[in-house]
Parts: C-alpha cells; sequence; structure tokens
C-alpha cells in the first residue's frame, strides 16, 4: 500500500500506480473474503481497501471488490464504520464508468443505456440515504464552516474518518449527477424516465447550485486535509475529491472566474507542499 501511495505521489513511470494496484489485488484474492473478517488480516485488508476502490475509480477499472462476497463477507464479525460503507457503495463507480466510456465508443459489448442510467439511479439513492444514516450517527453537526467568503472560509471536521466520508460523499454525488445529465442529454429518451432529487429534476439549477455548494465544500477542506499532522495520507484523500470539484467548477461555474482563481491558489499550495503529481492531475484538461 505504501509502495502504491508513493507512486501516486511521485510516479517513477506512468503505469507503476497500476502494477501495484494489480499487485496488491492479485495477493488479496490469493485468499477467500472470510480470511479477512477478522483479527490482523481484517486490519489490513481495511487499510488497503478504500486506496484501491478509489484507484479503480481514476482507472475506470472494475475492482473485485465490487463482488457481494467482497462487499459483505470481510464485514460479517466486524462492522463497517460509515466511511467503509460509503466506500462499498462506491465500489460501484468503476464499472458505470466503464459503461459509460463503452457507450460512448459505441462499443458492442456495453450496457444499454437505461441500463446504465438505472445503476447511477441506484447509485445516487445509496448515496442519499448513506448521509441520512451517517448525519443520524450523533447529535453533533458532520463539519463546521471557520471564518467567511470562500477564500478565507475553511470547512473543519471533528477527526480524519468524518472529513474522508464528507468529502467523498459529496465527490460521488457530484460525479452521479454530471453523469446522469450527460446519459440524459445523449439519449433524450431517458428524460422519461422518473428521477427527482430533492423533489428537483437533476437538470435543475437548483441542484446545480447544490453541486456548486459541494465543490466548494471540497476546496475548503483541503486545509484540514493538508496539515502537516496527517502526512501523505491527508493529501491523497483530497486527489479525487478536489479533482472532480475542480472539473465540475471549470465546466458548471466557469463565469465565476474569482471562485476558480480562488481554486487554482489553492491547487497550487497543493504543488507548493511538494505534491506536484496530485496537483497536475487535479488540472488535466479530460472532465470529471
Amino acid at each position: 500500500m505504501c509502495l502504491m501511495i508513493s507512486e501516486i505521489i511521485l510516479p517513477t513511470a506512468i503505469s507503476s500506480s497500476a502494477a501495484h494496484a494489480a499487485g496488491l489485488s492479485d495477493l488479496i484474492q490469493l485468499h477467500s473474503p472470510e480470511a479477512y473478517s477478522s483479527g490482523p488480516s481484517h486490519r489490513i485488508f481495511i487499510g488497503l481497501r478504500p486506496a484501491m476502490i478509489i484507484h479503480s475509480i481514476r482507472n475506470k477499472q472494475p475492482t473485485f471488490l465490487a463482488s457481494p462476497e467482497w462487499r459483505t463477507i470481510p464485514f460479517q464479525h466486524v462492522k463497517a464504520n460509515s466511511f467503509h460503507a460509503l466506500m462499498t457503495e462506491a465500489t460501484a463507480i468503476p464499472s458505470i464508468l466503464v459503461d459509460i466510456d463503452q457507450l460512448k465508443y459505441g462499443s458492442s459489448h456495453s450496457n444499454s443505456p437505461l441500463a446504465v442510467f438505472e445503476a447511477l439511479k441506484d447509485l445516487l439513492e445509496a448515496l442519499v440515504d448513506w448521509n441520512v444514516s451517517f448525519q443520524g450517527l450523533t447529535n453533533k453537526p458532520s463539519f463546521r464552516i471557520l471564518g467567511k467568503g470562500p477564500e478565507k472560509a475553511h470547512v473543519w471536521f471533528p477527526d480524519i474518518t468524518t472529513a474522508n466520508s464528507m468529502t467523498h460523499y459529496w465527490t460521488f454525488w457530484i460525479m452521479c449527477i454530471v453523469y446522469i445529465r450527460k446519459l440524459r442529454n445523449d439519449y433524450p429518451e431517458l428524460r422519461d424516465e422518473e428521477l427527482l432529487i430533492s423533489g428537483e429534476s437533476p437538470e435543475s439549477p437548483i441542484i446545480t447550485e447544490v453541486a456548486i455548494q459541494m465543490s466548494t465544500w471540497i476546496f475548503q477542506s483541503i486545509e484540514y486535509l493538508v496539515q502537516d499532522e496527517m502526512r501523505l495520507f491527508g493529501a491523497i484523500s483530497a486527489t479525487l475529491p478536489t479533482r472532480v470539484a475542480y472539473q465540475f467548477l471549470r465546466y458548471n461555474h466557469f463565469y465565476d472566474q474569482e471562485l476558480i482563481s480562488w481554486c487554482e491558489r489553492v491547487i497550487d499550495g497543493i504543488r507548493d507542499r511538494g505534491y506536484d503529481y496530485i496537483a497536475q492531475y487535479i488540472l488535466d484538461d479530460d472532465g470529471v
């Protein structure tokens, strides 16, 4: 895992992190899911799992962790915490991204647009249910906003697990909205399929504003995530959320140059801390 993370930050070759991820996947699958349900092997498994899932999303590579047995059996004795419950839902994302690409390029192996739309709809519903459950765990807010205005404000969390949970929830929610909109634009017949998000259609300006707010919160979370005591794990956990947030704002809120410029200064700050590859990944111009 440490090798894979170091390759994400300072890659020695284009395919190096993928090679480490593939090696970890093969190593874990040498044993059954039951082998990771308790004891030291369970602790190792839950330590590796989030990074492997995020890597699969980033590289659009379906993961064995999405299969029913790997989603459930490793947690049959030790209940998954909220972050791992969220990551369980996220295991569906790589396959959805592959399906969307196959539709785009007219692959004969692609699922139907309706099937992909339904998968996104199911994922979005699961994410909303997760958030309701997560917010109900305590009577305290899951985050606080310190200061005023985007540039001066910071989102602060009670702990790193909550920070990872909320920033990735916002990320996955934004991704669902982006791809649902894309499918409904490319396949107009999907607009006849019933889907309301908090009483609004996916294309509603209100939903856009929610996604803009979530994207802003992600950037306001960076100060918390890249604290020195978080070491490299905080920076790594910010990678996918910051990329998704930045790309969403660039393509959907481009007229707010003040906000975009502030986001780019935050990214420059990530680069200044020595995470040049992460900063470049965030900026790469190929959409969400």
